[in-house]
């Protein structure tokens, strides 16, 4: 069964213990983009998931 992007995202944000303000700086773009990613409002760009 794959995980909705939305999990692993969480998932690896604790595993690597990264908060979202790291999360946006890693993947260049900004705090209010993923924090969109996590309740699954949003979801990224081919590109961005590449990051």
């Amino acid at each position: 069964m794959s995980m909705d992007f939305d999990n692993k995202v969480v998932e690896l944000r604790n595993l690597k213990e990264v908060n979202s303000n790291d999360l946006g700086k890693i993947g260049g773009t900004s705090t209010a983009i993923t924090a969109k990613y996590e309740p699954n409002k949003m979801t990224p760009s081919v590109e961005m998931e590449k990051r």
